[in-house]
């Protein structure tokens, strides 16, 4: 936006040193105006500390104010040698310590709108080749209000012990800390990379694409143990974690075991499969234990006919839900990604796959075949056909998707992510660097996945169409 007011003030300025020859010599005996406009035309967001002001600096972003700016500037050297000094000691300094001075050829121009925070007020993530994962991973955990408070209040166990250079945890806190308050564009996470460590202490690679469910888990796991003795020890278990359970339900006697398996994420098979309440579906669906497959009882001591299922035990405060989009093609004997359309609500309400209700359809289909009536039942099963649980302990909101674009070799992950902040529609899309809005009515077309018409120029001068599968999916 133009600043009308400032370019109103600089250009009043002007004509009146130019019309009040007192004025004029008053001015010329002081720098200090001359200070405040190279400041305004010069002075870049910096990383060490947030603006006061609502906009972080130059003052004159605008074309017009800052030729107005230059104006003044002229008016105030003409003719004077203090203030002529003082800008050719000022404009020396910038070519020789300019934060801009590398071996780039880019990086010589001076455009500060490029340097300053996008206009959504969040700060992107620098890609350091082949670091989109990381990236678009840090931004949605970043993003839950509660997370970003545990990281930023807790205190580092590690002490002084391990140097900040090699501390990741410390770097994880600088991190979060810039992309709170830094007025900058975005933030180089090299110093994370740098100090992070893979299970078999190498550094990252960063010219290396990862999976990003992998290096969730991975990150997840070092992070929980650099938490352990602080007062937000329980964040990621109280805000990911949940349970499944692994039952093994005997069909000819009234035996069943059930193993528990604590889960940060849950992952779903997407082939062939429309929508992801289709891949929850499959998720619960059992399979029979039959023949010489048969579960051997060990209350009964013989082998039984036997359903193993796995239901969700407990749900988590953020549910995450991972679309298995690689496979491996035995024929070709390659890794493959799997473009199939994948559609998913803005609500979900996950009852259906809860352990607790599976248990109660299998009761009502019990007294169904049997014709038991309430009273029939012992006080288990009443316990299970009267279990009450809030309806809203089942519903989740879509808050955040991470897009894979791309094949199984080479491709690129990004973030839409809803501001948990304020009770509205605003999205932003968090690609590397760049943070801007986006529109929610676009979530089909930019992540369901599937085909697409492709318009391409033929030899002759027509057009022709075909359909060519999407190549980006959310993951």
């Amino acid at each position: 936006d133009i600043d009308y007011p400032l370019i109103g003030l600089m250009n009043l300025i002007n004509r009146l040193l130019k019309k009040a020859a007192p004025l004029y010599t008053h001015f010329n005996q002081s720098t200090v105006l001359l200070h405040h406009l190279i400041d305004s035309l010069f002075s870049l967001p910096t990383y060490q500390k947030k603006a006061q002001t609502k906009l972080p600096p130059p003052k004159c972003k605008s074309i017009p104010s800052r030729e107005a700016a230059f104006e003044l500037i002229d008016t105030l050297c003409g003719c004077n040698q203090i203030n002529t000094l003082f800008l050719i000691k000022k404009l020396s300094s910038f070519h020789v310590q300019g934060p801009w001075r590398t071996n780039q050829k880019n990086d010589w121009s001076v455009a500060p709108d490029s340097a300053e925070k996008s206009s959504t007020g969040y700060v992107g993530l620098k890609n350091l080749g082949a670091t989109c994962y990381m990236n678009s991973l840090f931004q949605q955990l970043f993003c839950i209000p509660q997370f970003r408070k545990a990281i930023l209040e807790s205190q580092d166990t590690a002490g002084p012990k391990v140097p900040k250079e090699e501390n990741m945890f410390h770097q994880l806190k600088l991190l979060f800390g810039m992309l709170k308050a830094s007025d900058r564009r975005f933030y180089n996470p090299r110093s994370f990379t740098e100090a992070f460590r893979e299970f078999d202490n190498s550094k990252i690679d960063v010219r290396e694409q990862r999976d990003v469910d992998e290096f969730f888990n991975m990150f997840m796991e070092q992070l929980e143990g650099r938490l352990k003795g602080t007062k937000h020890s329980n964040t990621i278990k109280q805000l990911f974690g949940g349970t499944l359970s692994n039952e093994l339900i005997c069909k000819d006697c009234p035996h069943k075991s059930e193993r528990k398996e604590p889960f940060l994420s849950i992952s779903l098979q997407v082939k062939n499969k429309r929508n992801i309440k289709e891949s929850l579906e499959a998720f619960i669906e059992g399979e029979m234990l039959e023949g010489d497959n048969a579960y051997y009882c060990e209350q009964c001591e013989k082998k039984r006919n036997t359903e193993k299922r796995c239901s969700i035990k407990t749900l988590p405060n953020t549910l995450i839900l991972v679309l298995k989009r690689f496979d491996f093609n035995f024929d070709k004997m390659c890794k493959i990604k799997l473009n199939d359309k994948c559609e998913f609500p803005m609500e979900i309400d996950m009852q259906d796959y809860t352990q607790e209700n599976l248990a109660k359809r299998d009761l009502l289909k019990e007294m169904e075949a049997n014709n038991w009536s309430v009273d029939d039942l012992t006080d288990e099963q009443k316990n299970i056909l009267n279990l009450q649980i809030p309806k809203e302990y089942y519903k989740y909101k879509l808050r955040g998707i991470v897009v894979h674009m791309g094949n199984a070799d080479a491709g690129h992950y990004y973030s839409f992510i809803k501001n948990r902040e304020k009770d509205d529609e605003l999205w932003m899309e968090f690609n590397d660097q760049i943070v801007r809005h986006f529109d929610p009515s676009e979530i089909p077309d930019e992540c369901f996945g599937g085909e697409e018409d492709f318009k391409a120029m033929g030899i002759t001068p027509t057009h022709y169409s075909s359909i060519k599968e999407k190549i980006k999916n959310a993951y």
